[in-house]
């Protein structure tokens, strides 16, 4: 009997270990499709991340390059806003919303307060235009605008593309920072 019993404990012993050895064996197995799985995510959002953030960087670089190209000081300047120049600005800063829509889904939250700030200064600047091709129309049509009327908003149009620019380059950093955490840290 006691070898009866002792080879009915070593089929134990046998079945155990190999059960034992099938689980770590499932285990490892399903630890690796995880990681591969949470891998395949994180470059995809990499990926979505890097078309939301190039798109939002080149609208604003051109909104931008659109404010620069008129002369931002005060006087009979105020002529060179036109039509034509407040609606492309006011274009611009649209399709800059609808690319902060993606930014903010793709987060994460600094680059998303960082682009929410260079929205802001686009409001801003686009603001200033809308009032100086406002007193441009008031002139045109009464002649009674006056430069006192005009520096205030010549001053924040600067002071909107300044605050465009600074959060533009903060962006920016944000962004390739963002890009380039693995999901490690």
């Amino acid at each position: 009997m006691d070898a009866g019993l002792a080879a009915v404990c070593g089929a134990l012993v046998g079945a155990s270990g190999a059960v034992g050895a099938a689980w770590a064996t499932s285990r490892a197995q399903w630890k690796g499709v995880r990681l591969a799985a949470k891998a395949e995510h994180l470059r995809q959002r990499r990926e979505s991340r890097t078309l939301n953030y190039r798109a939002l960087i080149s609208v604003a670089t051109d909104l931008i390059d659109r404010i620069n190209r008129q002369p931002l000081v005060p006087g009979w300047t105020l002529l060179r806003i036109t039509d034509e120049y407040a609606d492309e600005s006011y274009e611009l800063v649209k399709i800059l919303r609808m690319t902060l829509v993606d930014v903010l889904l793709a987060g994460p939250k600094e680059v998303s307060e960082s682009a929410q700030k260079l929205m802001d200064g686009a409001h801003l600047t686009v603001s200033s235009v809308a009032a100086l091709n406002g007193l441009r129309f008031l002139h045109l049509q009464e002649g009674v605008v006056t430069e006192e009327e005009v520096a205030p908003c010549f001053a924040e149009l600067r002071r909107g593309k300044s605050e465009m620019a600074t959060a533009l380059a903060k962006f920016s950093v944000l962004a390739r920072d963002a890009l380039d955490n693995d999901g490690t840290s």
